[in-house]
């Protein structure tokens, strides 16, 4: 009894015309531009903030950039430095600042602050990240029961690292507000900041949710297969030139199937999304 499916789809089923191991590895990464996507916004806001002219101009300037970079990056399917575009924005910020009042100054450190948390978040997330594809985790190929255990360990820190993203963007004005109160911001700027920056965000917002849950139900589904394949270990192989896997009873096959359609339906969903927040990125670039 074959699988219909390959392992994640090395290659895809062909009435799908598509390439979804592609699809998949393009949708994972495409967490790094949806968490520039909202963290850019704090370079707009600072932009729409602060009316000095050469300080404005300096950061709406980096900031457009930064969008269109990653906008372009995401829609030709490369893997975007995330890192370090966050970290372009911080250092103009900061650069800027110097150039401002007292209290825009404190803000602009502030979020420049926030940004800095950012950009270790973003290491993070990018490290699980290439670890996933680098190790080709969605491809199954388990020779053995200790790759098993790497592999399953690979996808938990992913996992935990889109939990962390996830929880950081649902929260972002309240890590935001913390900064800012730490800053001695005064309370009325304070609220005119977490107003501007939910306003940089648009629509956003649910486009990066959706990519977070698309992204936690390929993590899942990746760790119930591993868990699949562990507990009828020696009750199945693995074509090495189609990645497909036989298996020697329905029920096994029947959920194993499942659980690659599930990761599958994610991850064109994912790209549906990521389309959406691309053309959104080069949309909405800050107006100088």
């Amino acid at each position: 009894m074959e699988s219909p499916y390959p392992p994640t789809s090395t290659r895809a089923p062909k009435s799908r015309g598509n390439n979804s191991l592609w699809i998949i590895v393009t949708a994972v990464v495409v967490g790094l531009v949806l968490m520039l996507g909202a963290f850019v916004g704090v370079g707009v806001f600072v932009y729409r903030r602060i009316q000095q002219d050469r300080a404005a101009k300096e950061v709406a300037a980096i900031a457009a950039a930064e969008k269109a970079r990653m906008a372009e990056s995401f829609a030709n399917g490369n893997n975007p430095d995330g890192e370090s575009a966050i970290g372009r924005v911080k250092a103009q910020i900061e650069k800027s600042s110097t150039q401002m009042n007292a209290t825009d100054a404190a803000t602009a450190r502030a979020m420049a602050a926030f940004l800095g948390k950012m950009q270790v978040q973003a290491r993070l997330y990018q490290s699980a990240v290439q670890r996933l594809t680098s190790d080709k985790i969605f491809t199954f190929n388990i020779p053995d029961q200790a790759t098993l255990a790497t592999h399953r360990q690979t996808l938990r820190d992913f996992v935990a690292m889109n939990a962390q993203l996830t929880d950081t963007i649902a929260n972002s004005e309240a890590l935001i507000r913390s900064e800012l109160e730490a800053a001695d911001v005064p309370a009325a700027t304070i609220e005119a900041t977490i107003r501007g920056y939910q306003e940089s965000q648009g629509n956003t917002r649910p486009l990066q949710m959706q990519i977070r849950q698309y992204d936690r139900i390929m993590g899942d589904s990746g760790l119930a297969i591993l868990d699949l394949l562990e507990k009828n270990w020696g009750r199945w192989d693995r074509n090495p030139q189609t990645g497909q896997l036989t298996f020697r009873d329905d029920a096994t096959l029947a959920a194993y199937n499942q659980l690659i359609q599930r990761v599958q339906a994610a991850s064109q969903q994912q790209a549906i999304a990521q389309k959406q927040m691309a053309e959104f990125m080069r949309a909405k670039a800050p107006q100088k």
